[in-house]
């Protein structure tokens, strides 16, 4: 799977959050991933701004992804939560 393109090369967070918002694993797995991205360390400070400014844009996308528009299916795979797993492991190559 790969990152839905808004064709200028950057993520479209508004299908990033309607992915969000239509699958709950999906949604788990990005907002995980958003509290592990790494903080910029180089010295340019409009290049930690930019990376700064796109890492609050995905997280406001996914904390709450489709603005309430959840489905019922949705809903209730969040109610089970991490107790069952919800991501496919890959083979070994």
């Amino acid at each position: 799977m790969s990152w839905p393109d808004d064709g200028t090369g950057l993520v479209n967070v508004k299908r990033v959050s309607e992915l969000c918002a239509s699958t709950w694993g999906l949604y788990t797995t990005v907002t995980d991933n958003l509290e592990n991205f790494p903080r910029p360390a180089g010295r340019d400070p409009a290049g930690r701004r930019f990376a700064r400014d796109r890492r609050r844009t995905y997280a406001a996308a996914a904390v709450r992804p489709g603005g309430g528009a959840e489905s019922g299916g949705w809903r209730r795979r969040a109610k089970i939560g991490r107790r069952m797993k919800w991501y496919q492991t890959p083979d070994e190559v």
